[in-house]
């Protein structure tokens, strides 16, 4: 059981560091399925966990045919979904930034900022917020 909880921990730190670098990318071409034991809760979240990266996945899908006011409303439901994941934050920051929603978008930066203090693009995030 020990082990089966360190490789699925692994496995989990594996993918939010390929959704952190990648965060354009389709996210079927990056999640795989959580494999549950146990069934029940796990389930449930994991279940949870799909349909929030497939909210994520369409709404970069219409963020990179420019269509952002609707990219926003499915990045906001990812985040609904599973609130802790930075790349959703950044995502909807960028959307908000293109419709000029200066604000909204600066707070989205700083809870991405505070999610991933040590991503890859913080340091570009940072300089862009100023800071």
């Amino acid at each position: 059981m020990i082990l089966a909880c360190g490789l699925a921990a692994a496995a989990l730190l594996t993918l939010i560091i390929i959704i952190e670098r990648s965060p354009d990318a389709p996210a079927s071409e990056i999640a795989q399925p959580v494999v549950s034991i146990g069934g029940g809760a796990t389930d449930a979240a994991t279940k949870r966990r799909r349909d929030a990266f497939a909210a994520y996945e369409r709404g970069a899908a219409l963020h990179k045919r420019g269509d952002d006011a609707a990219a926003v409303g499915e990045f906001e439901d990812a985040i609904h979904q599973l609130g802790n994941e930075a790349v959703f934050h950044l995502a909807l920051a960028r959307s908000l930034d293109t419709l000029g929603r200066g604000d909204e978008a600066r707070s989205e930066y700083e809870r991405y900022l505070t999610l991933a203090p040590d991503a890859p693009d913080a340091a570009a995030v940072r300089a862009h917020l100023g800071r």
